[in-house]
């Protein structure tokens, strides 16, 4: 199984550097690393790292980078064409075993071409999306959370053929940064690939969503592998959350947060021993 990544990121090097390290440990060397514009001045003088470095879009706010978003993915494919799964992450979650690996064959046994977490589904149209796709009317919109996203290489190749990639860049250009005309949501990339992916035929899988809100801590908050993906927005994931076969986690803000600290430890070991 082939494997490339997108990283996002807008600034603090160190976790993102630390997050590209993960994803190097556990998943692939396949890595384009894009960062929006504001904070390119942190890295365009660095060593990336062996990960391929794109200058993103200017965005410079917390939510709804969905052009830069669509920006690495056209240039992932582009770059792997071949690659079974391209994975979406943003600088915040951090890789902590190849378990993924299994859910993705799995899902490739079962046609499937999404895969995330917090897996919604509401009324939606999106007239203009519709407009851009060329592929009729949309009466669903499907959300996953923004800050990790699987999707497989069939549905990026379809995008591709269509034209839909320069063609969504070219018409979302003059819009207000994180704007998308008709889209009242917090992020609109949480629902771009999701529902395009859906409409032209695609099927899509959650991972794990969690259900308690933003207090307490608890294992049976979680709906599907939570001990394997404890992923959500807030609260921040804590180590008493953390079961030995998680692998993938967020968010984890800081460069010397305990999971982090304990995860490059191990990663420093496996590296040592040869692994894996």
């Amino acid at each position: 199984m082939k494997i490339a990544a997108i990283v996002m990121t807008h600034g603090k090097p160190d976790v993102t550097f630390d997050t590209v390290d993960s994803v190097r440990t556990w998943l692939t060397d396949d890595i384009m690393l894009v960062v929006d514009k504001k904070g390119w001045h942190h890295f365009n003088n660095r060593d990336p790292q062996g990960c391929e470095l794109l200058e993103g879009y200017t965005h410079g706010i917390s939510r709804s980078p969905y052009r830069n978003y669509t920006l690495g993915l056209m240039n992932t494919y582009r770059r792997w064409p071949d690659h079974d799964w391209y994975f979406y992450v943003e600088y915040d979650v951090l890789v902590a075993s190849h378990w993924i690996k299994k859910d993705l064959e799995a899902a490739q046994r079962k046609g499937v071409s999404f895969l995330g977490c917090d897996y919604r589904i509401q009324d939606m149209t999106f007239p203009l999306l519709a407009d851009i796709l060329g592929a009729g009317s949309f009466q669903k919109g499907h959300y996953f959370l923004g800050c990790c996203h699987f999707i497989a290489n069939g549905f990026v190749r379809q995008l591709e053929e269509r034209g839909f990639f320069e063609r969504f860049l070219e018409r979302t250009a003059e819009f207000k940064v994180g704007e998308f005309p008709g889209y009242g949501r917090h992020a609109f990339e949480e629902e771009l690939m999701p529902t395009m992916c859906v409409h032209l035929g695609g099927k899509v899988q959650e991972l794990s969503c969690w259900k308690g809100g933003d207090k307490g801590i608890e294992k049976d908050k979680w709906r599907g592998a939570g001990t394997r993906y404890p992923v959500r927005y807030t609260p921040e994931i804590v180590a008493r959350e953390v079961y030995p076969d998680a692998s993938i986690i967020h968010p984890l803000k800081s460069f010397d947060h305990p999971i982090r600290v304990h995860y490059r430890k191990n990663r420093e070991r496996i590296k040592r021993a040869g692994r894996p």
